[in-house]
């Protein structure tokens, strides 16, 4: 955890003014870009190789045809898997979509979208991600919300045609039966994790030991794993973290207004929401993550305003741990 501490500390130090935390957001980009271009290149090489020589990436063939690819891609290291790959292209999404919209001029936007938020999508369909092709969708689906005045009525139709889009999606994203097991043994793990929390709610099995549990793989959802491993203390204090981040920029929209502030805030608020989608397919402890939560601390800090966590939070990060545990226990059973 040295090494994420670091990652974590450094961003959040980095950032003193808007004009730091637009830099940040900038610098992510262009890494994103850069692995984009290799991923689509990577994709369409007829050798199968990789910049860094890595092939592609395990696929169902037979589940994969219905969304139109053969082959997955993937990089190396923290991103050596096609789920963990896409979560560069999700994550860096958000910052691209601020160039999309008003203030910024119509022949820029269509700079943008061709040169930027193209190439990220479509790397990140070449993942073949089921989860992070889903977190995509949403983060696009958060964008067009997001230059909305959302009222309750209008919040309500996005819920029902994104629900409508879902089912009209290929099975491949949508079914959690497919031919070679790949989902099955998904929900399998999240499985396991329950019985990890329930043989021990207040310690779980120990960090780590997830894979040695189930003899087979982790979790495949961040946060089962953070509760099989240290039980519903471990979990509470995962979801405390992140809804502490969440709660400083949302007090700092609030509190801003010039609107490029509030954009990248926004963007910011975003990546984190597409990296924790991505999350409940993805086994995601990665550099990414405290590097965003850098970015979530650095920013809450430019308000000048103290982001404290009182009795009202507790409760609140209380009934998000309890409506998760409940709603995976009742899929889980449903499931099988």
């Amino acid at each position: 955890y040295t090494k994420y501490w670091v990652v974590y500390r450094f961003t959040c130090a980095s950032i003193s003014t808007y004009k730091d935390l637009r830099g940040a957001g900038y610098a992510f980009v262009v890494l994103a870009l850069v692995l984009a271009i290799e991923g689509i290149q990577h994709t369409f090489n007829p050798m199968g190789v990789g910049w860094a020589g890595q092939s592609f990436a395990w696929i169902d063939a037979e589940s994969a045809k219905s969304i139109g690819l053969a082959s997955r891609i993937r990089w190396v290291g923290i991103f050596d898997g096609p789920g963990v790959f896409c979560v560069v292209f999700t994550t860096a999404l958000p910052f691209a979509f601020r160039y999309l919209a008003p203030p910024v001029g119509i022949p820029l936007r269509l700079i943008a979208a061709t040169t930027i938020a193209a190439p990220l999508a479509l790397a990140a369909y070449y993942t073949g991600s089921r989860g992070g092709i889903l977190a995509t969708a949403a983060m696009a689906g958060m964008f067009i919300i997001s230059r909305f005045q959302v009222s309750v009525k209008r919040l309500i139709l996005f819920g029902v045609l994104g629900f409508a889009a879902l089912n009209l999606a290929p099975s491949y994203l949508t079914e959690t039966k497919d031919s070679q097991g790949s989902a099955q043994g998904r929900v399998d793990m999240w499985a396991k994790g329950m019985e990890m929390v329930q043989q021990n709610p207040a310690f779980g099995i120990g960090r780590g030991n997830y894979a040695r549990y189930t003899g087979r793989l982790v979790a495949h959802n961040s946060a089962i794993e953070a509760m099989g491993e240290m039980g519903f203390p471990g979990l509470f204090a995962w979801i405390a973290m992140l809804y502490l981040g969440f709660k400083g920029l949302a007090m700092g929209m609030r509190a801003t207004t010039e609107p490029a502030d509030r954009e990248s805030l926004l963007a910011v608020s975003m990546a984190m929401a597409g990296y924790l989608v991505s999350s409940l397919f993805v086994s995601l402890e990665t550099e990414i993550m405290y590097f965003l939560l850098g970015l979530m601390a650095g920013a809450s800090r430019l308000t000048g305003l103290q982001v404290s966590f009182g009795w009202r939070d507790f409760k609140i990060v209380a009934v998000i741990l309890v409506s998760f545990f409940l709603f995976f226990k009742i899929y889980i059973i449903r499931y099988y």
